[in-house]
């Protein structure tokens, strides 16, 4: 062997040590996040475990979260909770803010999404579109609210088109405000959403009560639309179905009179997914 020169069979033992006498140092920094109460998966990763249980301290409620608040919440030192940051911000399971603050990233709503699928509830709303659509042969979707954007937006979960050649283009998976935007802007899946998800606003009373809106031309004046509130089992809002058509094919008299047909599929849906008897409309 050359002067200078290390065997390397000599220095693995050293660094696998190094490595072990490190792991066992974070553990005992880590000790609150690694308490019976948060005991770290049997076999698992450590790091995967920590990065996890970062994503778990955001509770129902938290619009963002700050590095001391996660400090608090997981047990872990800051300078470990900015490394899994940093990873969960490349995969966008984590996005920071311009006030330096923490919210949960659009990839955790995508598989919030597929988490919804595999709760069908696609297959148990869905039939009640397809009747609404082929009763009126227009376009009928399914929008959900997404709360933990920044800002709030609902998006189109299903969809079925209109037979006609003129319609409402819209697309599964495209997104609008939900809040942070003129009444008008809302459209009116947005204004029904807000009534039941946020207080303050002047008529969203009268929407509530009715748990069905319409409204002609107040997004776009070429289209008219009427949306009804879905429920689950709790009394939570779950989605929104909504009626839309052209105002060059329909007018304001056939929406209002759609609200009752539109209501009875949302009743149903809710009844679908475990909510209880609402409906004062009338069936298809």
């Amino acid at each position: 062997m050359a002067p200078g020169q290390t065997n390397e069979r000599e220095v693995a033992p050293t660094r696998a040590m190094k490595r072990s006498n490190s792991q066992s140092f974070e553990r005992r920094r880590a000790g609150a996040a690694a308490s019976p109460e948060r005991p770290f998966t049997e076999g698992g990763v450590e790091a995967v475990d920590r990065a996890l249980l970062i994503l778990q301290a955001f509770r129902d409620g938290d619009v963002s979260l700050s590095l001391t608040e996660i400090a608090s919440r997981t047990g872990y030192y800051k300078s470990t909770i900015l490394r899994l940051l940093r990873s969960l911000e490349n995969f966008a399971y984590i996005f920071k803010g311009a006030d330096g603050r923490y919210r949960i990233g659009p990839a955790a709503w995508r598989l919030g999404v597929l988490f919804q699928r595999e709760l069908r509830i696609e297959d148990r709303v869905l039939p009640f579109l397809s009747e609404l659509a082929s009763h009126t042969s227009e376009t009928v979707a399914f929008w959900i609210p997404l709360l933990n954007s920044r800002p709030p937006l609902r998006l189109c979960f299903l969809r079925l088109e209109s037979p006609y050649e003129v319609t409402h283009h819209f697309r599964i998976g495209d997104t609008m405000p939900l809040a942070g935007c003129p009444d008008d802007a809302l459209g009116t899946t947005g204004r029904l959403m807000r009534a039941f998800l946020f207080s303050g606003h002047s008529g969203d009373e009268a929407i509530r009560a009715a748990r069905v809106f319409s409204s002609f031309g107040l997004r776009d004046p070429d289209v008219l639309g009427v949306s009804a509130a879905v429920f689950d089992s709790a009394g939570g809002l779950v989605g929104v179905v909504s009626l839309s058509a052209p105002t060059s094919r329909r007018d304001a008299a056939w929406a209002r009179s759609m609200e009752p047909v539109v209501l009875s599929a949302a009743d149903r849906a809710t009844l679908a997914l475990g909510g209880g008897s609402l409906s004062r409309g009338s069936r298809l």
